[in-house]
């Protein structure tokens, strides 16, 4: 994983990592193999307080591109729209108290 930017917005209590991850001869990368990965660079974070935006592959290239939201408390989460919660409770059963499987990919 490269990081392009790393900004910390303090009025949104998070900090914003821009990355390239380069897949040559592996599969694309899941979201929630990359949540683990930002979340491994801030120390501190919680998993569950890490949000996935703008995730794309490009055709034939084997290169993902994305920004990663990390978060300092639920509160601050609570800027994101519904959708984005429905999301994260899918790919953290865990928080949620249920046992649904991840589901693969996601239809962005």
């Amino acid at each position: 994983m490269e990081i392009v930017d790393r900004r910390e917005n303090a009025l949104l209590k998070r900090v914003e990592i821009e990355f390239i991850i380069r897949h040559e001869n592996q599969p694309t990368p899941t979201r929630k193999s990359m949540t683990e990965w930002l979340n491994k660079l801030e120390p501190g974070s919680k998993k569950e307080l890490v949000v996935l935006k703008d995730v794309t592959t490009r055709f034939g290239r084997a290169q993902t591109t994305g920004i990663g939201l990390i978060y300092q408390d639920a509160h601050a989460l609570s800027v994101e729209p519904k959708y984005v919660h429905d999301k994260l409770s899918t790919l953290n059963p865990a928080a949620e108290g249920s046992n649904e499987d991840e589901g693969g990919e996601s239809s962005e």
